[in-house]
């Protein structure tokens, strides 16, 4: 445990809406979330639900810590030796973050596993994409698993495909970004979401399509960030992923995006 992390709960500016979670930025496992009713948060914290929470705040080596505390770390690079495949450390939303080259076919990979017991899950992720490796500048920016979950954002086409799926079988949605621009230079917020009897997509806080899905989600034995070999490949920066074993609500994903938008 970093012991800045106490020093900063302490000292530190708040931002943002109520009734949410708060942290410091710089949480590793073992630190403890704080709840608050009048203080927001400025980035995920972990819980009960967390499966996995990478906030990619190291700024160094070759391990993103899993902040859940239930060891799902990954490593830049197909493996934990300095490769070309490896992203690069950068400024991310909050602290330091990673950024992805698609020639150099770079991604983060954790060969981990995990069950859904109540047939729900919600991938949420901070992104400032500039292109990708495949048709209309696509990256496969998460994946868990083979066909159990998957985000792939297009520049090109200004929208986010999502699937789920139950090992063999996607159910899967394109999703306009409308107004919002992903390839604007600024940092976004995905958050797709399953609660057993509909698939969502929230963009910047606000939902940006759903559709009524009915699937039993596959259990995932592997993780990827950034892309995925023999797929596409993110050109762009990412900071923060969480994977979670519940459908988080509209009103915690919009605290998320309010929170942050207040954050410096």
């Amino acid at each position: 445990m970093r012991y800045i992390v106490l020093y900063v709960l302490l000292t530190a500016t708040v931002c943002g809406t109520a009734d949410a979670l708060i942290f410091a930025d710089g949480f590793e496992s073992g630190d403890t979330c704080q709840w608050s009713r009048t203080t927001p948060q400025c980035g995920f914290c972990p819980d009960a639900n967390t499966v996995a929470l990478w906030k990619m705040d190291e700024g160094s080596g070759q391990i993103l810590s899993d902040a859940s505390g239930n060891g799902r770390y990954l490593t830049l690079g197909p493996t934990s030796s300095v490769e070309a495949d490896d992203p690069t450390w950068a400024p991310g939303r909050f602290g330091s973050g990673l950024f992805f080259n698609s020639v150099s076919l770079q991604f983060a990979n954790g060969d981990h596993s995990n069950t859904f017991p109540s047939n729900q899950l919600t991938i949420e992720l901070w992104i400032r994409p500039t292109g990708g490796s495949g048709n209309h500048g696509s990256a496969q920016v998460f994946t868990a698993g083979f066909i159990n979950c998957a985000v792939i954002t297009s520049t090109q086409d200004n929208d986010v495909w999502i699937g789920i799926g139950d090992g063999s079988q996607w159910s899967s949605m394109t999703v306009d970004a409308g107004s919002v621009d992903l390839d604007d230079g600024a940092w976004h917020y995905l958050a797709m979401t399953y609660d057993g009897v509909t698939q969502a997509l929230y963009i910047d806080g606000s939902l940006a399509g759903s559709q009524p899905v009915s699937t039993t989600l596959a259990s995932p034995n592997d993780y990827k960030v950034g892309g995925r070999i023999a797929n596409s490949y993110l050109d762009g920066w990412m900071d923060e992923v969480r994977l979670s074993d519940v459908a988080r609500t509209a009103a915690e994903i919009s605290w998320s995006w309010n929170g942050a938008a207040s954050c410096q």
